[in-house]
């Protein structure tokens, strides 16, 4: 079984009792990772990561990007769907046979995405996630402004 360090807005959380750092293993671990790989730009050194950031409000600072071929909302599912597919890979060439069956991702639904119709400009997002132990399954979501 593999472990990680908890990590709660973005800082690594302490036991206030003992001063020491909170681990998480099992489905809390992969939900922590799926969140990890998906609010963080992909790294050079691993690959880790979707870069999802990069593309919501990349209009904004060139107005040529305004006119690509790629629609957002494809770019968006496209950098989802890769980054998940690299962490998929990484648990399985990466201490595999430490992992145990409610950790290691055995698939994921393609991103759903939707208008907001409480605002428009929001779209929001979701992706589901199965475990090889299906019982550790989950969903994640969120919403973007496009």
């Amino acid at each position: 079984m593999t472990w990680t360090h908890k990590i709660v807005d973005g800082d690594v959380a302490r036991n206030r009792a003992t001063g020491r750092y909170v681990q998480v293993t099992r489905k809390a671990k992969v939900e922590q990772d799926v969140v990890c790989t998906l609010s963080t730009n992909v790294r050079v050194s691993n690959g880790q990561g979707c870069g999802v950031d990069a593309a919501v409000g990349e209009d904004q600072k060139d107005p040529i990007s305004a006119y690509s071929f790629i629609p957002l909302l494809f770019d968006f599912q496209t950098l989802i769907s890769g980054g998940m597919e690299r962490l998929r890979r990484a648990q399985r060439s990466k201490q595999f046979s430490q992992r145990t069956a409610d950790e290691l991702i055995y698939e994921f639904s393609p991103v759903q995405l939707w208008p907001d119709l409480q605002d428009t400009r929001n779209i929001r997002w979701k992706i589901n996630v199965n475990t090889v132990d299906g019982r550790a399954s989950f969903a994640k979501s969120g919403k973007f402004r496009s």
